[in-house]
């Protein structure tokens, strides 16, 4: 399984976090980094399985505000609820810590 990691400490915007999803997601150049795009990505065009492990998400939650902080772990939480919903062995996960 791939694990993606964003490290809470070096998150101070939202580019920074779809910064960090692009490169090791390997997004590409048509990424439009706004959370639609990532909606988009994350339901149907990463390669499963994979898991996003976001460390110290508190401190991004306190950075970003807690809208857009809600808004990505939002996506997160819809693009698991969808691949259990459609009973795939190999899903998309995510963890906050």
């Amino acid at each position: 399984m791939a694990e993606i990691r964003i490290i809470g400490a070096e998150v101070r915007t939202e580019l920074d976090v779809h910064r960090t999803l692009d490169r090791q997601l390997e997004f590409g150049e048509y990424y439009g980094r706004n959370i639609a795009a990532l909606r988009d990505r994350l339901l149907t065009d990463v390669p499963r399985p994979v898991r996003i492990v976001w460390l110290d998400s508190s401190i991004s939650r306190s950075r970003l505000g807690g809208d857009v902080f809600d808004k990505i772990v939002g996506v997160f939480a819809e693009a698991a609820a969808q691949d259990l919903a459609f009973g795939w062995r190999e899903r998309f996960e995510f963890e906050l810590h």
